[in-house]
């Protein structure tokens, strides 16, 4: 499986919407509580509000058979915002492609650290990049709180 990677579409919202709800519901469903899942995504986004959510971001589209199978969206030009991929393409290599296609967008661009905030099931992930730990952040309250961790990855020198 060698994906299609392109720019985000607004023709692509409705398609993303569902990714984001099922990567959160079903993919990461063996790193959060019932509650957790609910709260970080209960229902699956109409495209228009999706939409609203992608707009002002960096965002690629991965297609395997044509079909929208993951994104990655950059905001403020150096923060992973979002990174998620169908629980059927997991263990494939499709976050790894968005990631490595990401790098290559940033060749020549004055991006000297990148930074996200990770989910557990994505924290691994970062890491195996080389990414570093800075904190942790807690999202929500009570029995819905997730703690991410706040990780950065320097870039090398252009020419380096």
């Amino acid at each position: 499986m060698t994906p299609c990677i392109r720019p985000y579409d607004v023709a692509d919202a409705g398609a993303l919407a569902s990714i984001f709800y099922r990567a959160v519901r079903i993919g990461a469903a063996g790193h959060y509580t019932p509650v957790q899942l609910a709260d970080w995504a209960p229902e699956v986004r109409s495209a228009e509000a999706y939409a609203d959510r992608l707009a002002g971001l960096d965002t690629w589209v991965a297609r395997v058979d044509g079909v929208p199978a993951g994104f990655l969206s950059l905001s403020d030009g150096h923060h992973i915002d979002l990174l998620f991929v169908d629980p059927a393409q997991i263990g494939r290599g499709l976050a790894f492609a968005l990631y490595r296609h990401l790098l290559a967008e940033l060749t020549g661009r004055p991006v000297a650290r990148l930074t996200v905030e990770a989910s557990a099931q994505s924290r691994t992930f970062f890491r195996r990049q080389g990414w570093n730990e800075t904190g942790q952040r807690t999202r929500g309250t009570g029995a819905a709180a997730i703690v991410t961790t706040l990780m950065a990855y320097d870039l090398p020198p252009p020419g380096g």
